[in-house]
C-alpha cells in the first residue's frame, strides 16, 4: 500500500466493453467503453485534492479506492459527472462532449492469478450490471494489462503501437518473454494530455493462436 496510486481495471472476454479507474499522484481518471448511449464516458482531473488513504472529494467528483484485503480484494466507489464522447478523439483536443453522470459500485477479488470483477457501473440513466474480469496494478503501471481466453494473466511493458494521424491507437504488438501479441483495438479512450501509447480496450491474439483481451496505453 506504499505505491503512490493505483489502477483497477475491467473488460468483457470479448473486448465488447470495459472501464477503468486510475489515481496516480494528483491525477485521477476514469472512463468507460461500450457502455450506455456514448463509445467512451472518460473524466480526467489532474489536480485532485489527496486525502489519507486512497479517496478523492473535489467538484463533481466523489472517489474511494479501499484494499479490503491486500493482493486479494478491492473495492471502489466514484460518484461523478464525465464527458460523454461521441467521437473519442475529441478526448484528445477540447474535450467537449455531453455531461453524463457516472458512478461505480465495483468489487474486484482476487484467485489464483486472475481478478474477477463485479457489481454496478451507472452510465447516464442506466445501471448496469458488471460481471466480468479484469486487472489491478500499483503505480506506475504497465502500459497493458489484460487476458488471454485460456486465463493466462497479461502484464505487459514492451508494447509498440500503431497510431492513427489523429492520434488513436489502430494496431501494434506486445511481448514479454515467450508472449507475443498482436493488437486489434475495438474501443479507443484516449486521455489528453498523457504521452504515450494512445489508450484503447483491444482484442488480442498471442503468436500461437489464442485470444484474449486487455487494455493498452
Amino acid at each position: 500500500m506504499l505505491a503512490d496510486g493505483w489502477y483497477l481495471d475491467f473488460a468483457a472476454d470479448d473486448a465488447s466493453f470495459g472501464g477503468y479507474v486510475r489515481l496516480a499522484g494528483s491525477s485521477f481518471w476514469a472512463a468507460v467503453v461500450g457502455l450506455g448511449r456514448h463509445p467512451l464516458v472518460a473524466l480526467r482531473d489532474d489536480d485532485v485534492p489527496r486525502r489519507p488513504g486512497l479517496d478523492v472529494r473535489t467538484d463533481g467528483l466523489w472517489a474511494s479506492l479501499t484494499c479490503e484485503t491486500p493482493d486479494e480484494h478491492w473495492s471502489v466507489g466514484m460518484e461523478a459527472f464525465a464527458t460523454g464522447y461521441d467521437d473519442p478523439a475529441v478526448a484528445l483536443l477540447d474535450e467537449r462532449g455531453d455531461v453524463v453522470a457516472l458512478g461505480f459500485d465495483l468489487e474486484w477479488e482476487r484467485s489464483d492469478a486472475l481478478w474477477s470483477v463485479h457489481g454496478d457501473v451507472l452510465v447516464g440513466d442506466e445501471r448496469l450490471r458488471i460481471d466480468t474480469r479484469g486487472a489491478v496494478a500499483a503505480e506506475p503501471r504497465p502500459p497493458l494489462t489484460g487476458r488471454l481466453d485460456d486465463g493466462t494473466p497479461l502484464t505487459i511493458d514492451d508494447v509498440i503501437p500503431v497510431v492513427t494521424e489523429y492520434g488513436l491507437l489502430a494496431g501494434g504488438v506486445a511481448a514479454d518473454g515467450d508472449v507475443r501479441l498482436q493488437l486489434d483495438p475495438r474501443h479507443a479512450a484516449p486521455v489528453k494530455g498523457v504521452d504515450g501509447i494512445p489508450r484503447a480496450l483491444c482484442a488480442v491474439t498471442a503468436a500461437d493462436g489464442r485470444p484474449g483481451v486487455a487494455w493498452v496505453g
